[in-house]
């Protein structure tokens, strides 16, 4: 990852500061089934706080490129770890994440964990689900569309920003747009509407509104999954904006090639 300059530090600084009264995970969301979101990973911070959310796949994690400024930081504090399926990734301070090829589509970075020492996590083990990790639609699935959900952990005022198992919220995605029709409607929105996180669709986004909003820093780059027919759970996109407007548009970054299949139109 290429060095950022102090003022981008400095403006996450702010950032944070803003943030810290987000008390919510979803906001308006319910407590959430980890099952509905094997393969969810976790950025957490020294102090356990949630610092960023991406997918798992195999042993590599995706996170969208937001991340990048908020991991810059990280890595400066006192160490951190990535969370995912019961097991965990230490960082030391100082130490950066070894980052493969941009990924696709344009606005997300992997990570890649392969031959990094990881140690079972009994502070969220899903063990009882069925499916382990995430897996992404290929366009093939014939998708339950109203099935498909949002879940974070983010902050929550019972854990003051901390993680806890117990604190996954979710959310029904109500309705997902395809890309020119989200960038028609983001022009009419006001700048807290919009949220923190990257407001251009150019990055392949779309827009998505479900029962609820994500709420805070954390909850960026949380999975909106849903139910295949064939019996698992796809996850069609990561969150991109966190606008923390009940029952407000927000974007995602969206896994899926823009399939039509996905949407669900106003």
């Amino acid at each position: 990852m290429a060095p950022y300059p102090i003022k981008y530090l400095a403006v996450l600084a702010v950032v944070l500061m803003a943030l810290s009264d987000w008390t919510y995970a979803i906001k308006g969301g319910q407590k959430g089934d980890p099952c509905d979101f094997t393969g969810m990973a976790l950025v957490v911070g020294a102090n356990n706080e949630i610092l960023c959310t991406g997918i798992k796949i195999k042993l590599k994690v995706i996170f969208p490129v937001k991340c990048d400024l908020i991991l810059r930081a990280a890595k400066d504090l006192e160490g951190y770890e990535i969370k995912s399926d019961g097991w965990r990734w230490k960082y030391s301070k100082g130490e950066s994440l070894k980052v493969l090829s941009a990924a696709k589509p344009i606005g997300m970075f992997n990570v890649d964990l392969t031959g990094r020492p990881n140690e079972k996590d009994p502070s969220w083990d899903p063990k009882s689900c069925a499916q382990i990790g995430a897996s992404l639609y290929d366009g093939k699935e014939e998708l339950d569309l109203t099935s498909c959900k949002l879940g974070g952990f983010g902050t929550d005022s019972n854990g003051a920003g901390k993680f806890h198992k117990d604190n996954l919220k979710s959310a029904s995605v109500t309705k997902s747009l395809s890309a020119p029709c989200c960038s028609a409607v983001m022009e009419t929105l006001t700048d807290k509407e919009k949220g923190i996180g990257m407001l251009s669709v150019d990055h392949g986004l779309n827009c998505v509104k479900v029962a609820g909003t994500p709420c805070g820093l954390g909850d960026l780059g949380a999975p909106v999954t849903c139910q295949a027919k064939s019996g698992i759970r796809v996850t069609i996109g990561l969150v991109a904006s966190s606008p923390c407007v009940n029952n407000g548009l927000f974007l995602i970054h969206d896994l899926t090639g823009n399939s039509p299949k996905t949407k669900l139109p106003l």
